[in-house]
């Protein structure tokens, strides 16, 4: 059975083009310009809503996950709605009104038509991460993303910290340009990647024949997410003056010297290693913020800005990871992270401006309390790498931009594939699959419809042509396939149809 998984892997191996290191430098300097239009709206904008609505730069990051949570939709029942007419059309539609009406309506104080503009302009600041992150996931090299991504990170916090605070209007636009710049430079990269997805099945379908492919939403990594981006929130907001977060180079040369040493160094599990050093910076920022006055100015903050920044590092590297092995789970996994991020980060911000009202010292030595005991808890022995590597691969579904093309590891697409299209026959043939099933299945001990789903998947089909055949609901089909994965002891569809493929020479004695 090992041979077979293994066999399957192989088989199964996603297809990412690779790049050079100009590639990456593109997906780096896209990421850093996504990370500028926030600074831009936190320095900038955020400031200027506080004076006359609090409210409004919270309500803004909720806006931020209800976007998110719209690609995260698309993906999972929808992906057409991601061609990249129509991420072109989003992207710039709701960049350009959104911003347009922000530049009026923020520096006039007006409530109603900033919380349209902040809403609006949303989505294009969402599409633009999407695109950079996917153009990394799909330039393949772990090592080099790990770097890209560091030198994004770094790059962002010395370019801010050196560029002076702009205005509530210069705010808008500077957040405008980096955001439909980092789009524009990563769309003819991404643009092939989005098309293929538009054309191929929903990770619905997709995730009911291959569970181990994907994480679900409240992952241990999700709410990883969630405890940093706290931290992140809170140190936007500890220390504030008049709203404006404490920025400082410092931390851009910290994790610029990570990246660095990482790269130099090589470790088997650099996602843990870089885990390591976010719980260390953190936990040291914490505990300097309760010691701060007998500290250099600005230190506490430099710590947790490092830490969250190494963080959000990990969860980029890790997403990209996860869309290396199976591209169908990349825009639901970057969008639950995102909204784990922009949750938790409203809920740090909170904190944060409650410290600076009533004093810091209580409730930083409660937060510190909390940070240590959750990762003891909860992420003791925990490996960021083994969770990666556990992300069964899929067929990459760029190999072929056909609609009828296979879509997710071996299922021919369309109501009726194998009858339809002879290009997408199944994977094995008819005459001697159902003896070689029998006898599986008898193995096993199949119940009938258990046996018929075997058959079917086996045969390549998905899991929508099951429930339309059998005229059941997709979580029924979701649960026979379980059944029959647990008894047949195997993971996916793929390793599905090697183990019924490999026991060929034994069925047909």
């Amino acid at each position: 059975m090992t041979n077979t998984k293994q066999h399957a892997s192989a088989l199964a191996a996603p297809s990412a083009p690779q790049g050079g290191w100009g590639s990456y430098a593109v997906a780096a300097a896209a990421l850093a310009l996504t990370g500028c239009a926030s600074w831009a709206l936190n320095v900038g904008v955020y400031p200027e809503m506080a004076s006359y609505a609090p409210w409004l730069r919270e309500f803004r990051t909720i806006a931020v996950v209800a976007a998110y949570a719209l690609f995260a939709l698309a993906a999972w029942a929808k992906p057409s709605f991601l061609s990249r007419n129509t991420l072109i059309v989003a992207a710039l539609g709701s960049t350009v009104s959104g911003d347009a009406i922000m530049l009026s309506a923020v520096p006039a104080h007006d409530v109603a038509y900033s919380i349209l503009g902040a809403s609006f302009s949303t989505v294009g600041s969402a599409a633009a991460s999407i695109a950079a992150i996917t153009m990394m996931a799909r330039l393949g090299d772990k090592r080099r993303a790990l770097l890209a991504l560091i030198a994004a990170m770094a790059l962002t916090s010395l370019v801010t910290s050196a560029l002076p605070l702009p205005d509530t209007r210069m705010a808008v636009v500077w957040q405008s340009l980096c955001t439909l710049g980092a789009f524009g430079m990563t769309l003819p990269f991404v643009g092939p990647t989005f098309d293929a997805l538009a054309r191929s099945e929903s990770a619905r379908v997709i995730e009911a024949a291959n569970p181990r492919s994907f994480l679900f939403p409240f992952h241990r990594v999700f709410l990883c997410v969630l405890l940093f981006s706290v931290i992140h929130g809170f140190a936007l907001a500890f220390g504030s003056k008049q709203g404006v977060p404490a920025y400082s180079a410092v931390t851009g040369l910290l994790l610029l010297t990570l990246g660095i040493v990482l790269f130099a160094v090589r470790p088997k599990a650099p996602e843990d290693r870089v885990f390591d050093f976010a719980v260390l910076f953190v936990g040291v920022g914490l505990v300097a913020s309760l010691v701060s006055a007998s500290l250099p100015e600005g230190l506490p903050h430099v710590l947790l800005f490092a830490g969250s920044e190494a963080f959000r590092t990990l969860m980029i590297i890790v997403v990209c990871a996860i869309g290396a092995h199976n591209i169908y789970a990349l825009i639901p996994a970057l969008a639950l992270m995102k909204i784990h991020q922009n949750v938790g980060v409203v809920a740090g911000a909170t904190i944060g401006h409650t410290t600076n009202a009533v004093g810091p010292e209580l409730l930083v030595a409660v937060m510190l309390a909390a940070f240590l005991c959750a990762f003891w808890l909860m992420y003791r022995g925990f490996s960021f790498t083994a969770t990666v590597e556990g992300i069964l691969a899929i067929a990459d579904p760029t190999a072929s931009g056909r609609r009828d093309a296979r879509s997710d590891g071996g299922e021919p697409r369309g109501r009726d594939a194998g009858e339809d299209h002879p290009e997408a026959a199944s994977p094995l043939d008819a005459k001697p699959l159902q003896h070689r099933c029998a006898l599986l299945g008898q193995q096993a001990r199949l119940t009938p419809r258990e046996q018929e789903v075997f058959e079917m998947l086996a045969e390549g089909r998905n899991a929508r042509y099951i429930t339309e055949r059998h005229t059941v609901s997709l979580n029924t089909v979701k649960s026979h396939i379980k059944h029959v994965y647990q008894k047949l002891d195997v993971h996916s569809q793929q390793e599905l149809i090697d183990l019924v493929r490999l026991s060929a020479p034994d069925a047909e004695r």
